[in-house]
């Protein structure tokens, strides 16, 4: 998979906290949301630690990349893609056919080129959609060790 969608794996330090993020925008992501909860905005957020388990054939579990813990207490997943593949659109199905209140956001360096029914279906199963993630992040990463 790195090889095939060019993934640069990025080991980092962030708030005293050492991550293995799998690719830049994971790395530029868990960032924005530091900043966030720096600036008040966010209570937290925490890199692929929930786990949705799924009884259906094909999708077994599915591990967002980020669980971000709102004001209110509230938490909503956030995904990085760089490439959206149907097995990634099957795993959001599913999270939406079995956990209809569990919100999840998307989130894209730059607006990828998609079929009318592909982006239908992100649409459908996803909360929010950030189509260009590159003008909410710093375009150089920051130094936050």
């Amino acid at each position: 998979i790195q090889r095939e969608y060019r993934n640069v794996r990025v080991h980092a330090v962030i708030n005293d906290k050492e991550y293995h993020f799998r690719s830049k925008l994971e790395y530029r992501w868990a960032q924005h949301l530091e900043l966030c909860r720096l600036a008040g905005l966010v209570k937290g957020w925490e890199y692929e630690t929930h786990t949705f388990r799924f009884e259906r054939a094909g999708v077994k579990q599915y591990i967002p990349d980020f669980v971000v813990r709102n004001l209110n207490d509230t938490f909503e997943y956030h995904e990085t893609k760089g490439h959206v593949t149907k097995f990634d659109i099957d795993k959001l199905k599913a999270v939406w056919d079995e956990y209809p209140d569990s919100k999840i956001t998307l989130i894209f360096w730059r607006k990828p080129k998609l079929s009318t029914q592909k982006r239908n279906k992100l649409e459908r199963y996803c909360s929010r959609i950030i189509w260009d993630a590159c003008k909410l992040t710093a375009k150089e990463p920051i130094d936050m060790s």
